[in-house]
């Protein structure tokens, strides 16, 4: 999978459901501002909404240090100002972020092209410091709010070693009964 893929999944979930083939060039004008091309979006809903704006609150956990138990959250280390979901990936020889919020997506790869092992630490977090910089540049300027959840689902503080309703805890969303 490469990473334009990748980010057409996130972004189906980012954008509730809805996909749209991400793309690169929006439009294309000649020197008189004439519009040679111009891209156009062709919106289809292809996941459930509700299920999408659930995945996305459950990926805000990475940025949680309450998940830190013998491992820390993947990205507890990175504070932002506002709300975002993001997963991460790793393996020997690559690593990988994509994260996102309503208003951007942004996906970090980071390998070699001959394939060697990936050995020091900043190799290692290169995928995650990358998404971090482009969101807080991104949104520094722009007044960001999370997804709001659907009159189908339900915001429920949960602590989550025990499982238990927990008026202090994480807000988990549910879909009502």
């Amino acid at each position: 999978t490469n990473i334009y893929n990748l980010a057409n999944m996130y972004n189906t979930l980012a954008s509730e459901g809805i996909y749209n083939h991400v793309y690169t060039i929006e439009k294309i004008t000649n020197n008189e501002g004439d519009i040679l091309y111009q891209h156009k979006a062709k919106d289809k809903q292809m996941l459930n909404q509700d299920t999408c704006l659930e995945l996305s609150q459950l990926l805000t956990a990475t940025f949680d240090s309450t998940y830190s138990t013998y491992l820390q959250a993947t990205m507890a280390a990175y504070q932002l100002d506002n709300i975002n979901a993001c997963k991460t990936g790793s393996t020997d020889f690559d690593n990988l972020a994509v994260a996102y919020n309503p208003n951007i997506l942004v996906a970090s790869w980071v390998g070699y092209d001959d394939n060697r092992k990936m050995k020091s630490t900043n190799d290692k977090t290169v995928a995650k410091k990358t998404v971090v910089d482009v969101l807080n540049y991104t949104n520094e300027n722009k007044d960001v709010t999370w997804y709001q959840p659907t009159k189908n689902i339900q915001a429920i503080a949960i602590n989550p070693l025990t499982g238990d309703f927990d008026e202090n805890g994480i807000i988990y969303w549910f879909k009502k009964e």
